[in-house]
């Protein structure tokens, strides 16, 4: 079942919840609670609403009717926010606004699974990534599903949404950016001592089949693989992400 209508949004989790309330960029037009009274996802919401600046309206609801707004199979733990999409940012002017210090980038070419962007942002959140970079196109839209699984990535990690994903790689090299793309066929192992220190650093991961198009690819200053061990050669699109974020963040401490 869609979770969207009117260009608003369905978020459901409490986790998804929680850092939606959390996040001031993040308009909440209502939220449905089937929690009954004492219960923990309802204190907890309740304390997050009391030092909410501008809390949502509440709505008393059926557990029933939160399934035929989510669907039978979403996990909501009795809580559902009708909520507006987050604006999408510049990319230009997300780089000029971070200025000196300019943060750890992951950018997926054209990797549709929203399970994978979810587990992405959920990753991204835990490592430190400044940002998540997409194409516009054929890349899924921000959902409820992809929500509860980034388990509030979501609300955490800017996900910017691009025209052209090839233009934009050429916009992070002028800003001094070192573009390391990954491939099961690159002769280079990843590892901590793999990034060129004293760079900011963009992670270019590509789609679950045919990994990074030609020109995405030729773009990155290197291309490295996972250290895996036959006969299994690759990992998910998500488990690569998460495995080269915590090297990328490794190699950040080591150098400092």
């Amino acid at each position: 079942m869609s979770n969207k209508s009117d260009n608003r949004l369905y978020l459901y989790g409490l986790h998804a919840v929680r850092a939606a309330l959390a996040n001031p960029r993040r308009k909440i037009n209502n939220l449905l609670i089937a929690s009954p009274k004492g219960h923990p996802t309802r204190n907890a919401l309740e304390a997050d609403l009391a030092e909410h600046p501008n809390p949502p309206h509440v709505s008393e609801t059926a557990k029933g009717h939160l399934e035929k707004l989510v669907g039978r199979e979403a996990v909501h733990q009795g809580v559902v926010a009708f909520v507006k999409p987050l604006p999408n940012r510049d990319i230009g002017e997300f780089l000029n606004a971070a200025g000196d210090t300019l943060p750890c980038l992951a950018l997926l070419d054209q990797v549709t699974d929203p399970h994978n962007i979810g587990a992405i942002l959920r990753s991204a959140a835990a490592f430190g990534i400044g940002a998540l970079i997409t194409p516009s196109r054929n890349t899924p839209s921000e959902s409820g599903l992809i929500s509860r699984i980034s388990s509030g990535g979501l609300e955490v990690v800017p996900w910017i949404r691009v025209k052209n994903l090839g233009d934009t790689c050429e916009l992070l090299k002028q800003y001094g950016y070192n573009l390391s793309g990954l491939a099961a066929s690159a002769n280079r192992q990843l590892n901590s001592s793999a990034f060129e220190p004293g760079l900011p650093q963009a992670i270019v991961l590509g789609s679950e089949g045919e990994g990074m198009r030609t020109r995405t690819r030729s773009l990155c200053d290197q291309v490295l693989r996972l250290p895996t061990v036959p006969p299994i050669e690759d990992l998910n699109v998500s488990n690569a992400a998460a495995i080269c974020f915590y090297a990328l963040q490794e190699s950040s401490v080591s150098q400092g």
